[in-house]
């Protein structure tokens, strides 16, 4: 509220007066050293600590695990050789010849292609004006 002559008479004030950094007290001084103190002295030898802890043992046991996973994948592909190896002179021992499979498997595919051009033939002229998928002009391709 202001009075008759411009002040205000309730203004609000804070509750704890400012200090000035000259004019500390020994007890602030001496807790605050102290609080520093305990910081440094609680958390260097942790972090000391943890830096052993990688340096010593997570760093090697990552290594290690690193290897391990080469020597699994190496074992496991020469498995699989080792299995394309039997499947292939199983095919040879029964007298099934690659040449044979790959004309079969060509015949196969030459089939596949013709009944799919057939089918799309048979689809155009099914739905020939009545899609929005297929305009006119893509029967040509």
């Amino acid at each position: 509220m202001r009075g008759t002559d411009g002040s205000t008479a309730n203004r609000r004030q804070p509750l704890l007066p400012e200090k000035s950094e000259k004019h500390k007290s020994i007890g602030e001084v001496a807790g605050g050293t102290t609080a520093e103190c305990a910081a440094v002295c609680c958390c260097c030898p942790w972090t000391l600590v943890n830096l052993l802890i990688l340096t010593v043992y997570k760093v090697p046991k990552g290594l290690c695990k690193k290897v391990i996973r080469k020597k699994k994948k190496k074992k496991l592909l020469k498995h699989r050789n080792a299995l394309l190896m039997e499947q292939q002179e199983e095919k040879k021992k029964f007298g099934h010849d690659e040449k044979e499979s790959d004309g079969e498997d060509r015949e196969l595919d030459e089939r596949g292609e013709k009944e799919a051009v057939d089918l799309d033939d048979e689809m155009w002229d099914r739905f020939y004006s009545g899609g929005f998928w297929k305009s006119p002009r893509r029967r040509d391709e």
